[in-house]
Formats: structure tokens, sequence, C-alpha cells
């Protein structure tokens, strides 16, 4: 069983509008850091720029570009990134080992020196589940299941 949670997706014009917003912002950003560097330093406005630079790339691949797979094999839950249509590991979690599971803030309440493992995206509409699984440790792994994914998730960590 697998299930993506995606960002927005924009194509057409809403993405060129977006590109376009997004080199106007760095223009200005230029400018106004241009103005600034005779108080600031050259060098200084400089790592300002390419930071500012940074930061808006970082916003556009969270927001648009960037998702997850939740893929579940058997025992195990397979957390996967999403870039665009490529897919990257990132978490294998093996239901066996699970010590809670439910929402996060009651599993964090009974694990809270856990480590976290988030595989959400804040605009997205469902409901965020977490399952704490024992091993070197405790670590905590937040997923946004639909109801179909959550209902066969409950079924398996129950009959375990």
């Amino acid at each position: 069983m697998v299930q993506e949670v995606r960002g927005r997706s924009l194509s057409g014009a809403p993405g060129m509008l977006l590109v376009a917003g997004v080199v106007a912002f760095l223009w200005l950003a230029s400018r106004a850091l241009g103005r600034l560097q005779r108080y600031i330093g050259y060098l200084e406005a400089s790592v300002l720029l390419w930071a500012v630079g940074m930061l808006a790339a970082l916003w556009v691949l969270r927001t648009f570009v960037m998702g997850y797979r939740y893929e579940l094999r058997g025992d195990e839950l397979i957390l996967s990134r999403l870039y665009g249509r490529r897919a990257r590991f990132m978490e294998q979690v093996p239901l066996r080992a699970a010590a809670a599971w439910g929402v996060p803030e009651d599993v964090r309440k009974r694990f809270p020196e856990a480590k976290w493992a988030r595989a959400v995206k804040k605009d997205c509409p469902l409901e965020t589940f977490a399952i704490a699984v024992k091993g070197d440790g405790v670590r905590i792994v937040c997923i946004q299941p639909d109801a179909q994914l959550r209902g066969e998730l409950l079924r398996r960590l129950s009959a375990r």
C-alpha cells in the first residue's frame, strides 16, 4: 500500500508567476543589500544575499516541490522524500518494534527524550499520526496517512 503526500503543485501561469516573484524578491534584496554594503561591508552584504537566496530556494522547495511517500510492506513502513518525481529513502520503520502510536502529543508524553523523524507537510489537511519505535533508543516517526493507510496501520499495529 502506497500513499504520497505532496505540496501545492504549480504549473503554467501560476508557476511562471512564482518564478517571476522569486526573481523580483531576489533582485530587490540585491538592491537593498547593495545600498547597505557601505555600512556593513561588501563581504557581509554578499554573504547575506547568498543566505537570502538559499532561504528563498528552500521555501520554494519545501512548499511546492518536496513531498513524502509512505509505503507499507508487510510489517515495515518505508518513508521516502519526494523531489518532484524522484523518491529518496528517508526512514524504515519496523512495526514489530513499535512501542506506542497515536496522536503525536500523547506519544511525546510517553517518550519525551525520543528523537523525531517528521514526514509531514504543514499545508496538508490530513491528521498527523505518530509511531514510537524502540531500537537503539526511541525515535518517533510522524506521518499523515489517509483513512485507508491509517486503518491498515492500526490493524497491523494492534495485531502484533
